[in-house]
C-alpha cells in the first residue's frame, strides 16, 4: 500500500491518517508493525518512512521513500551501508526491495546506553575512551586542509567560514552519534548512515565529533557534572571560535538543506553568541536566550527544543512555551540562558522544575557556575499544553564568584577592635 501512495505521488497527503480495512473474511497478518517514523517535515529529497516489522519472530528496519523524490537519497542509503565493510568501523548493511532499503535490527543496546552506565559511575575516562574510539574507527583517515569551504559545502552546511586548516575528510557521516552506534564482536557497525556527504565534499572531522559530543549534553544534562563540555570539547582541540562556527553549520544543515523543522518559517531570527562575546555581556541587562527541551521517549536533543528571546527587566522574565502539539512529552527541561554563570529565582505555582546543576539552592535562589544553566521537570500523567515561567535571572561576572558563595579571599582578615 505504501508502495502504491508513493508512486502515485500522494503519500504526504495520508502521513497523519488512519487506513481502516474491512472484509467479510478473516484478515491475516502477515506482518507485526512495532515502530512507525515519518519524516514528512523534511525537504521534498529527504521525505522517508521508517519502520520496524516483525515476521516470524525476526524484526527489520525499513526505510521507505515518501515521494518519488526521494529515490536518489534512498540509493545513497543503499550504497553507504556497505562502504567500510572491510573496517572494525564499519555500517549495518541493508538490501534493496522494491523503493524500500531494509536492515536486521540489532537487539543490543547502542552506545548512549554504555554512556549513561559510565554517567551513573560518574567515570569521566571511560566516555572520553568510547568518544575517542568512534574518533579513531570512523574519524582517524583525514588529512589538512583548507579549501574545505566550497560552493558544494556552503550548499549543505552554509555560508559561514572559518579561515582555518583543519583535518577533513570525504564521505564523512555528519550523523555519527552514540545513538545510532552499536558495540558489534570486536568493532563498532553505526546504523542511519543517510547523512555521509558525498560529492567530493570535505568535511572537517572535528565538526562531526562536536556534534557527538554535543548530542551526548543534549540528551543527558546530567553528564555536565562529570565532565564540563567545555573539557571535553578542548580534548579534541575544539575552542570557542569552532564551536561558534560548527553551531552555524549545524543549524543549516538541519533547517536548510534537510528542513527538518516544519515550523522554522515561522520562528523568529535567532543571534548565536559566542563565548568572548557573551563575557562581555555578563552582568548587563541584554537578550537572552531561553530554552525548553522536551523528552518524548528518546530523551533530549537538539532537534527537540523551543527557543524563546527574552529581555529581562531588572533581572524579572516571564516566558511561556507551547507544547500542545508535541506528544507523548515526559519530561522537559528548561536552559534559562546559554553561555553564563548566572543566579535564578523560579516563582512557581503549578510547575515542579528542579535545578539540575546548581552549586547552590537556598532562599529560593539557585547559584549557578556553569555556562550552561539547567532545570528540569518530569510528568506523570499527561504534560502541559503550555508551560509559563516567571522569575528573576542575573548574570555572575566571574569577578563575583567568591562574593555569590560567600567566600572570603585569602589573606585578608578581619580586624578586631581594641577593648
Amino acid at each position: 500500500m505504501a508502495e502504491t501512495l508513493v508512486n502515485e505521488g500522494v503519500m504526504s497527503v495520508f502521513s497523519n491518517s488512519f487506513l481502516i480495512v474491512t472484509s467479510r473474511k478473516e484478515i491475516k497478518k502477515q506482518k507485526k508493525v512495532t515502530y512507525v517514523k515519518i519524516n514528512n517535515d523534511r525537504d521534498e529529497r529527504f521525505r522517508i518512512l521508517t519502520s520496524i516489522v516483525e515476521v516470524d519472530g525476526k524484526k527489520e528496519v525499513i526505510k521507505a521513500p515518501l515521494d518519488a523524490a526521494v529515490m536518489n537519497h534512498m540509493r545513497d542509503i543503499f550504497q553507504n551501508s556497505h562502504e567500510r565493510s572491510d573496517k572494525k568501523g564499519s555500517y549495518l548493511k541493508g538490501r534493496m526491495e522494491g523503493n524500500a532499503v531494509i536492515f536486521p535490527y540489532i537487539e543490543t543496546p547502542n552506545l548512549n546506553k554504555e554512556v549513561l552506565e559510565y554517567i551513573k559511575q560518574k567515570n569521566a575516562k571511560k566516555i572520553q575512551a568510547v568518544i575517542k574510539e568512534i574518533y579513531d574507527l570512523y574519524l582517524r583517515e583525514n588529512k589538512l586542509s583548507n579549501v574545505y569551504h566550497t560552493e558544494s559545502f556552503a550548499k549543505i552546511f552554509g555560508n559561514k567560514k572559518l579561515d582555518r586548516t583543519l583535518p577533513c575528510m570525504q564521505e564523512g557521516n555528519v550523523d555519527l552519534i552514540c545513538d545510532n552506534i552499536y558495540r558489534i564482536n570486536e568493532g563498532l557497525e553505526a546504523i542511519d548512515c543517510e547523512w555521509i556527504i558525498k560529492n567530493a565534499v570535505e568535511v572537517p572531522v572535528q565538526f562531526i565529533i562536536w556534534r557527538t559530543i554535543n548530542e551526548l549534553y543534549a540528551k543527558y544534562p546530567e553528564l555536565e557534572k562529570v565532565i564540563r563540555k567545555r573539557e571535553f570539547y578542548l580534548s579534541f582541540e575544539i575552542d570557542e571560535v569552532l564551536e561558534d562556527v560548527f553551531w552555524h553549520w549545524a543549524t543549516y544543515f538541519s533547517e536548510e538543506y534537510v528542513k527538518s523543522n516544519s515550523l522554522a518559517q515561522y520562528r523568529k531570527d535567532e543571534y548565536l553568541l559566542n563565548q568572548n562575546k557573551v563575557s562581555k555581556l555578563m552582568g548587563q541587562e541584554n537578550e537572552i536566550h531561553a530554552s525548553l527541551y522536551y523528552d518524548d521517549g528518546n530523551g533530549y536533543s537538539e532537534d527537540k527544543k523551543i527557543i524563546k528571546i527574552i529581555k529581562p527587566e531588572q533581572g524579572k522574565f516571564s516566558v511561556t512555551f507551547d507544547l500542545s502539539e508535541k506528544s507523548n512529552v515526559r519530561s522537559v527541561r528548561f536552559d534559562p540562558l546559554e553561555g553564563s554563570l548566572c543566579r535564578c529565582s523560579l516563582q512557581q505555582t503549578g510547575t515542579k522544575f528542579v535545578p539540575v546543576n546548581a552549586v547552590s539552592s537556598q532562599n529560593n535562589e539557585d547559584i549557578f557556575l556553569t555556562v550552561d544553566p539547567m532545570y528540569e521537570m518530569k510528568f506523570e500523567g499527561k504534560a502541559y499544553d503550555e508551560i509559563q515561567i516567571n522569575g528573576i535571572i542575573n548574570k555572575i561576572k566571574e569577578s563575583e564568584i567568591e562574593q555569590v558563595l560567600g567566600i572570603r579571599p585569602k589573606g585578608r582578615r578581619t580586624k578586631r577592635k581594641r577593648a
